[in-house]
């Protein structure tokens, strides 16, 4: 278990630790985009919403921990993003803006600056790609699948084996290759082993 605190792990995930700055790093975002920096109004939105500062916690790690999962998943099937594809994306969104004024103030509005927002992005190409080459050979979820438990196998190997009949009309294909790709994900979220480490003293939120 990694070292819990402000400076320490928040969570592990397969062994990779998720830094407890990171999930402070990713709160604050939230308060700046949502106007609640000032600590009395981030106290009044959570009693007001019914949430604490460890409930807000414990939800931002298990988006981390999505993150995470997704990219590990990734590296499984050999999928990656390459830094001219992400300078591309990135590139391409910016250009949506006639000013480098307009796009800071877009990013602070999301709660992003640009190290975050490459970070979105750069997830978002991955997501994308792991969906594309899941519905191009359904098989590697089925692969990926193989030494756990019976239900998960079976489930990927049926749509794996559903999306590879020719016989099937394109509906049917596409719902095939949407339940490989469901399957996949969620045995990734099963056979990983996540750590959650308790909530420190001295966080700033």
């Amino acid at each position: 278990m990694g070292c819990s605190g402000a400076n320490g792990t928040a969570a592990t995930v397969n062994g990779t630790a998720i830094p407890e700055q990171a999930v402070t790093d990713y709160v604050q975002s939230l308060r700046a985009a949502q106007g609640l920096e000032d600590g009395a109004a981030w106290k009044a939105y959570l009693e007001d919403s019914g949430q604490t500062s460890e409930g807000v916690r414990d939800q931002v790690i298990d988006v981390l921990v999505s993150r995470e999962i997704m990219r590990q998943g990734a590296s499984e099937l050999g999928v990656r993003v390459t830094g001219e594809e992400l300078d591309e994306a990135v590139a391409v969104k910016r250009r949506t803006y006639e000013s480098d004024e307009q796009w800071r103030a877009a990013l602070a509005a999301a709660g992003l600056d640009e190290k975050s927002f490459r970070e979105e992005t750069e997830l978002d190409l991955l997501s994308a790609k792991v969906t594309q080459a899941l519905a191009e050979d359904p098989s590697l979820a089925y692969e990926a699948t193989r030494d756990t438990d019976d239900s998960a196998y079976d489930k990927v190997g049926d749509a794996a084996s559903g999306a590879g009949d020719a016989v099937q009309d394109e509906a049917a294909l596409e719902s095939a290759r949407t339940q490989a790709a469901l399957a996949w994900i969620a045995d990734l979220r099963a056979r990983a082993d996540i750590t959650v480490n308790p909530f420190p003293n001295g966080l700033p939120y």
